[in-house]
């Protein structure tokens, strides 16, 4: 998926060189040897390239006969304290359906487009309860998931499991931090839980905070521009500080803010 994701984008590329700049892009291919011929194989292998994804089950497959494997209740090893695969064994693991890490669910995170908020929860759904979590970095995939298909208590209970990563079950920080953990930490609140979306043409968001959470705010940078967002009391205030007027999708609904204007939306 990431590789077909690459390939389109390489290809969007080379339109929007050739519609705004014809002749230092013809200049440039020239030098890179890429002509139409080249393209053309780019655009086959978008088509082609097999993506595991069943249109009539939703879902996709983490490899070819993945389906087809045995199914365990990681719940039952709920209180282990080694790898799943340590437990059962290498060869056994091999022939059941567990999840090292989160796969496809971190798929998700990175390709959101890709994944309709139907599609994202069938997929979360089926891979979660089979997620050994082998990682540290798995819990906070499944936290922005969890959080952006309405599964708040999941989504905090995995938050909470990837904050106390340091803070809990290895506090010993003068031998490292898990940095990539903070950054999944503020993922899965302003991806998750604010909802903010960067993946399309216009900057959007659609919150689904928990019950207790009040006003949480955050700035982002978004071509050019410097955003101020803050969600209070069910609606959600923007402020454009930086840039030309852009438009910004607020639960659904295009407002467009002007440099120190600001909008609000239920």
């Amino acid at each position: 998926m990431m590789a077909r994701s690459n390939i389109a984008h390489a290809l969007e590329t080379v339109d929007v060189l050739r519609e705004r700049w014809l002749d230092r892009a013809s200049d440039l291919f020239a030098k890179l040897g890429l002509w139409d011929a080249e393209l053309d194989d780019w655009r086959d292998a978008v088509e082609r390239i097999v993506t595991g994804f069943d249109p009539v089950t939703g879902l996709f497959e983490e490899f070819a006969g993945f389906h087809a494997l045995e199914l365990i209740d990681l719940r039952e090893y709920a209180s282990r304290e080694e790898p799943i695969d340590l437990i059962i064994g290498a060869e056994r693991t091999k022939r059941t359906r567990v999840v090292r890490q989160a796969d496809i669910v971190a798929l998700i995170t990175l390709l959101p487009d890709k994944f309709p908020e139907a599609i994202a929860e069938k997929n979360f759904r089926y891979y979660e309860p089979i997620c050994a979590h082998g990682s540290s970095l798995s819990a906070g995939a499944h936290a922005l998931v969890a959080a952006r298909t309405g599964q708040a208590d999941l989504a905090l209970h995995y938050l909470r499991e990837t904050a106390s990563r340091d803070l809990d079950l290895d506090p010993n920080s003068a031998g490292g931090v898990r940095i990539a953990d903070f950054d999944s930490l503020w993922g899965a609140v302003v991806f998750g839980f604010a909802g903010l979306n960067m993946g399309g043409r216009t900057l959007a968001i659609d919150p689904k905070l928990p019950p207790n959470w009040k006003n949480p705010s955050f700035r982002v940078r978004w071509k050019g521009r410097s955003i101020a967002i803050r969600i209070a009391n069910g609606s959600v205030e923007t402020a454009l500080f930086e840039g030309p007027p852009m438009d910004i999708r607020v639960a659904g609904m295009t407002k467009t803010l002007t440099t120190n204007g600001s909008t609000q939306a239920t």
